[in-house]
């Protein structure tokens, strides 16, 4: 089991996480939101070897140029979303620059992430699950105990799909295979606290600031 520590960050109280290896302290990060300070604090004594990005909405990507430069690191993301990264109109922060904090400009991706591959950190090892519906290039990360699902499912309720980019019908064969992929595991999502699959029943998808 991997060790994993929570962050929540920013005016819509994005997720970001520290997972690491117990043994070695091979780390990484997943989605670093906006104001990232209380996330670095929780890396400080780990070895973080890669930034993961679930998708780029500006609320899971806000503090990846603090968080870049304090960790000179690859950044991950699928293919599909490479370009919201440094794009304000794709990532949404150009829809409400004053909950945003401005517009999110970068940095840009240094790798790519695909379905079913399997990401190794030294003894950290996560596996790669692309699920859109919420957004195009959505993916979740999963080790043997663990599932960041992102905006993808949280402990009672469900990603929304009315903006750009969202789809109701993927976004349920999605959530289909994640559920298969995730039994057992404790999932960590976007927004939210942990939970198990089973906990509870997801509602249907529903407006918000942004998620």
């Amino acid at each position: 089991m991997y060790e994993v520590q929570r962050a929540v960050l920013g005016p819509i109280a994005t997720n970001g996480y520290v997972v690491w290896h117990p043994d070695s302290l091979d780390a990484v990060l997943v989605d670093p939101g906006p104001g990232p300070g209380l996330l670095l604090h929780h890396a400080r004594s780990v070895q973080v070897q890669a930034i993961l990005i679930t998708h780029a909405h500006w609320d899971h990507i806000a503090g990846l140029a603090e968080v870049a430069g304090t960790y000179a690191v690859p950044i991950l993301i699928h293919a599909l979303e490479q370009d919201w990264l440094t794009d304000p109109a794709l990532n949404r922060s150009s829809v409400n620059p004053a909950l945003s904090g401005g517009p999110v400009t970068g940095p840009a991706a240094t790798g790519l992430v695909a379905d079913g591959e399997q990401l190794s950190f030294g003894r950290l090892t996560l596996t790669v699950a692309h699920l859109p519906g919420h957004s195009p290039g959505h993916v979740a990360y999963l080790g043997p105990d663990e599932a960041f699902s992102g905006d993808l499912l949280f402990e009672t309720g469900v990603g929304r799909t009315d903006i750009p980019g969202g789809d109701s019908d993927t976004l349920l064969r999605s959530l289909g295979r994640f559920r298969t992929l995730a039994q057992g595991k404790r999932i960590h999502p976007g927004h939210g606290r942990p939970f198990t699959i089973g906990q509870h029943e997801p509602t249907p998808p529903v407006g918000g600031p942004l998620r």
